[in-house]
């Protein structure tokens, strides 16, 4: 007989062969051999049940168990993880105060140098370092110069950081710097009696956009083809400041101002109010604004998880699918429309009116305070107002005596000094990043 000779056929009859709760009459209560609804009475046993040895259930050797406890407990990390010494936030600001340690080492040698060459020259080091001090921060006019004169270093810098955390480097925040400036000013060409509040808006709008625009070329360049954003940012450069000049000598030029090429000065409903009890505009204070958004998007929310993650990892991002491309264009632009921000404000704040070298070097000086401040958003803003206080003092240096080219050999001295001390103690680091890494690796397979 086969096993499909137990087979019996089903009866059509509903709820036939089954007891009152539709399961199956089985025999005596044991499990049916049939192949048909299975015994979901109670649990049975099988067929031939068979009988535990007899004697105790043998238990765990208990010699060395608290030996082998405490072995465990002290060797084995929690959740199968391996040891780490510290978070990777305590990292990072150990990396960075170190970094900032080399700076300070480095901008305390530039001192000592300059020294000796003020000494060399013949002129007194004491009075034009106290004469440096003083015209950056020892007065409330100085404070507020210098607070002024780091509003465009401090949004520029804050872009470039920006974008430089995702690999990318705008060179050309000096061209969007002057874009910005020249869309503000033209709404003021074109609509001069707006309401203050409407005007200012609408300069906003118009300056932060044309520095948007103005980078968005090389932002699609490099996403869709990967062409350098640096070349082309940089090049673009050459090009916006001949296109302002297009318009202070041309169809913007004042007819009042002696035939030199600058636009009007703006009315008062186009000029950014100062701060109450401090001749500052407020500029500064959005600008600081700025960066402390900027600094909470990029280290708390999604976007800025990707934004720093492209960065780090390309292929990681890739592999999670990230959509780089876009991505891409939203960095650059975003840091595109912070330079035009910047030169609206100055023109609104400072200037009042469109002149041939409005920036003295506003894109450039960003990508200094960038470099040194780590790519730190939070932290461009501190560098940017002690560089801003080094250009404001340089300027006062002059009243001891010493040369305009001597005191900005001094200033360009402390930069490079300082970014040469950033510099090495990057590398260092980095230096022993890869050798703690070999060690991991040599160690991993024992």
């Amino acid at each position: 007989m086969t096993p499909r000779d137990h087979r019996v056929s089903a009866d059509p009859r509903i709820g036939r062969g089954c007891d009152g709760r539709g399961l199956p009459h089985s025999a005596g209560g044991a499990p049916s051999r049939l192949r048909g609804v299975a015994d979901f009475r109670r649990l049975g046993r099988g067929p031939v049940s068979l009988r535990p040895c007899g004697g105790d259930v043998s238990g765990p050797d208990r010699r060395h168990r608290d030996a082998q406890l405490s072995q465990q407990g002290s060797c084995r990390p929690a959740h199968g993880r391996s040891p780490r010494v510290g978070s990777g936030g305590e990292v990072n600001t150990l990396r960075r105060a170190s970094a900032w340690v080399y700076a300070a080492a480095g901008i305390a040698a530039a001192l000592a140098a300059g020294a000796i060459l003020l000494t060399v020259t013949g002129y007194a080091a004491g009075p034009a370092f106290s004469r440096l001090f003083q015209g950056a921060f020892g007065s409330s006019y100085s404070l507020a110069q210098t607070a002024v004169q780091s509003v465009p270093i401090l949004l520029s810098g804050v872009g470039i950081a920006f974008a430089a955390r995702m690999g990318l480097w705008n060179i050309g925040a000096e061209g969007q710097f002057y874009m910005g400036a020249l869309a503000a000013v033209g709404i003021f060409q074109y609509f001069p009696a707006l309401p203050s509040v409407l005007m200012l808006t609408c300069m906003a709008v118009a300056g932060t956009t044309a520095g948007a625009l103005w980078i968005l070329a090389p932002a699609l360049l490099r996403a869709r083809l990967g062409v350098s954003e640096i070349l082309t940012t940089l090049m673009l450069n050459y090009v916006a400041v001949p296109a302002s000049n297009y318009f202070l000598y041309g169809p913007w030029k004042s007819p009042t101002a002696f035939n030199f090429p600058v636009t009007r000065l703006l009315t008062g409903n186009a000029r950014l109010p100062q701060l109450p009890g401090f001749p500052v505009h407020i500029g500064f204070p959005i600008a600081l604004a700025v960066a402390a958004v900027l600094s909470f998007v990029l280290s708390r929310t999604s976007w800025g998880f990707q934004v720093r993650v492209i960065g780090d990892n390309r292929r990681a991002a890739e592999y999670l699918g990230y959509p780089i491309a876009r991505v891409t264009v939203q960095v650059l632009c975003l840091s595109g429309a912070l330079a035009g921000f910047a030169g609206m404000l100055h023109v609104a704040g400072v200037t009042h009116q469109m002149l041939p070298n409005l920036s003295p070097g506003y894109g450039y000086t960003g990508i200094i305070v960038a470099s040194l401040a780590l790519l730190d958003v939070l932290a461009t803003a501190i560098v940017s107002f002690l560089l801003a206080g080094l250009i404001v003092g340089s300027q006062s240096v002059q009243n001891t005596g010493v040369p305009w080219g001597l005191s900005l050999f001094l200033q360009g001295l402390v930069l490079l000094l300082a970014l040469a001390a950033v510099a090495l103690a990057s590398r260092r680091q980095a230096r022993q990043r890869r050798k703690a890494r070999d060690q991991k690796e040599i160690v991993a397979p024992a």
